[in-house]
């Protein structure tokens, strides 16, 4: 087996395991309600795939999920949406993408050990509580009060009064740049 070193991010929750070698493989590894899941890009570009993204896009939509992922350049950082796989369904994915056997035996060990490992996963994820919201959306069978004729109106009068301040603001722009 080739040396794999593992570098976390943010709160726990998110992992960069790298191999220490000439293929410079990487895949991303994030906690998500409980559950580790392995980005599909990563994974399709260390298998070799020019294009990772229409790799991971093309795979059925069943077996996947779509997930913030953070990427990590030399000088930047920030949060992308990737398409992402459980531990049950990467088998999938690796016969879909027909790795070799050296990536998929550094994937199903490396990989999943040093994840399953390091990342930290809550005890409340692990029971598997209830996904929580902001209350803002009404479940089936609950009482919602439709808004009113006036209030309708009123929200209808402020977005024409925002659509002609944002109007003013892009005329008044212009004209001072062509002053300068």
């Amino acid at each position: 087996m080739s040396n794999t070193i593992i570098r976390m991010d943010y709160d726990g929750r998110t992992a960069f395991i790298s191999e220490e070698s000439k293929s410079k493989r990487q895949v991303r590894a994030v906690v998500h309600l409980g559950q580790i899941y392995y980005c599909a890009n990563d994974i399709a570009a260390s298998a070799g795939y020019l294009a990772p993204h229409k790799v991971a896009v093309r795979f059925p939509a069943e077996y996947k999920i779509k997930l913030p992922v953070p990427w990590v350049s030399k000088k930047r950082r920030g949060t992308t949406e990737a398409f992402c796989l459980s531990k049950e369904h990467l088998d999938k994915f690796l016969e879909r993408i027909s790795a070799d056997d050296s990536l998929r035996d550094w994937l199903l060990h490396d990989v999943m050990q040093k994840a399953e490992a390091n990342l930290r996963i809550s005890e409340e994820e692990k029971v598997g509580q209830p996904f929580q919201t902001d209350m803002t959306v009404a479940a089936c069978g609950d009482n919602v009060d439709e808004p009113s004729k006036a209030e309708i109106a009123q929200v209808s009068l402020l977005i024409k009064s925002l659509d002609q301040i944002i109007t003013d603001a892009v005329l008044l722009k212009n004209e001072l740049s062509k002053s300068f």
